[in-house]
């Protein structure tokens, strides 16, 4: 079983994911990374991505997301691109609050997921979901 670690990068800082019902609207930032996660199968376990992409107020991604990080845990850094544009595409548009779809539209946001072994990330505090 793998442990997915998501992350939203800002400018300086980095905040951990929590995990969210699937159905719940997302009312802060740290609710975008598990949504996504929820629809990214990465290949290999310690395949790592960030994508960066902006979202309209109706939780629709503006333009389009691009990948500027990519490590595969196997081979075929091509395949990993691929599965994560899979995901973002099958996951929008997100479901945002009112108010977090008038604060976050249009604003450029860094976003790492990291499939990672469970072992590897037990006692790490992060608040992620698991995958299968």
């Amino acid at each position: 079983m793998l442990r997915w670690a998501a992350r939203v990068l800002p400018a300086t800082a980095c905040i951990a994911a929590p995990l969210l019902a699937a159905d719940a609207a997302i009312e802060r930032l740290d609710g975008i990374p598990p949504a996504l996660a929820r629809c990214w199968h990465p290949l290999h376990e310690g395949d790592e991505a960030t994508v960066r992409l902006a979202f309209r107020r109706d939780g629709s991604v503006l333009g389009e997301p691009r990948i500027t990080y990519h490590r595969s845990g196997g081979h075929g850094e091509a395949a990993l691109s691929a599965s994560l544009a899979e995901a973002v595409r099958a996951c929008t548009p997100l479901r945002f609050t009112p108010s977090m779809g008038g604060a976050i539209a249009g604003r450029v946001l860094s976003i790492r997921l990291i499939a990672r072994p469970r072992e590897q990330r037990a006692g790490l505090g992060d608040h992620s979901g698991d995958r299968a």
